[in-house]
C-alpha cells in the first residue's frame, strides 16, 4: 500500500487518501490522517472478528494501542 496526501497538512477541503495499488486496478481509500510508517506484526484475529473477512489481523502499536489491519484484496471487492 502506498500513501498519498492530497493536500497540505491542515487544508479543511481536501482529504488524504490511501493509495492501494493491485494487480489490477488502483484505488484510494479516504482516511482521517497518516501518522507514519510502522513495522508490525500481524496476529490472527479469534472470536466474531475472525469471522469478518475485511479484517486480516491485529496489531499492537509501540504505545500499547490495539489496531485492526484491512485486508486490501477483501476491500477491493
Amino acid at each position: 500500500m502506498e500513501a498519498a496526501e492530497t493536500s497540505p497538512p491542515g487544508s479543511p477541503d481536501l482529504l488524504p487518501i490511501a493509495l492501494v495499488r493491485g494487480s489490477r486496478r488502483t484505488y484510494g481509500v479516504s482516511v482521517d490522517r497518516f501518522v507514519g510508517q510502522v513495522d508490525v506484526i500481524v496476529k490472527p484475529l479469534t472470536g466474531d472478528l475472525a469471522s469478518i473477512p475485511m479484517f486480516d489481523g491485529a496489531a499492537i502499536l509501540g504505545d500499547g494501542r490495539v489496531v485492526l489491519v484491512l485486508n486490501t484484496h477483501q476491500l477491493a471487492a
